[in-house]
């Protein structure tokens, strides 16, 4: 029989536990606002090492640091990993975002457009 004062001694190191490992592991990250596709126009992406490429009208940012072009963000980012672009929020315009796509395809990176699936498609 397990004594009730037991178990919230386990309850309370798990809850002790997460508090430490929440402050110990740093995320960087950006606000990004992918668009909305259904099964038909998108697919998973099952990279080992995936960077999420954010894009603004007047920057673009990968894991929290922000840049003014390409070339600096080139220099940031994992070369093993694939980058999915997506853009900061609704504002920002598509030629933007495909401007930064383009340019990263061309310098040899393997880059995919970041989409939310639609409630339809998650539903199939």
């Amino acid at each position: 029989m397990i004594y009730r004062s037991f178990v919230d001694l386990v309850f309370i190191m798990l809850c002790a536990l997460t508090l430490v490992l929440t402050q110990s592991i740093s995320l960087k990250g950006l606000k990004a606002n992918p668009a909305v596709a259904d099964a038909a126009q998108s697919g998973s992406i099952t990279a080992h090492r995936i960077q999420v490429v954010v894009i603004a009208e007047k920057w673009m940012g990968v894991e929290g640091e922000k840049f003014i072009d390409v070339q600096s963000l080139l220099g940031r980012v994992d070369p093993s990993a694939q980058l999915v672009v997506v853009p900061e929020n609704v504002e920002v315009a598509h030629h933007r975002v495909m401007e930064v796509w383009t340019i990263l395809r061309r310098s040899g990176r393997e880059v995919e457009l970041g989409v939310r699936p639609s409630k339809e498609a998650g539903a199939t």
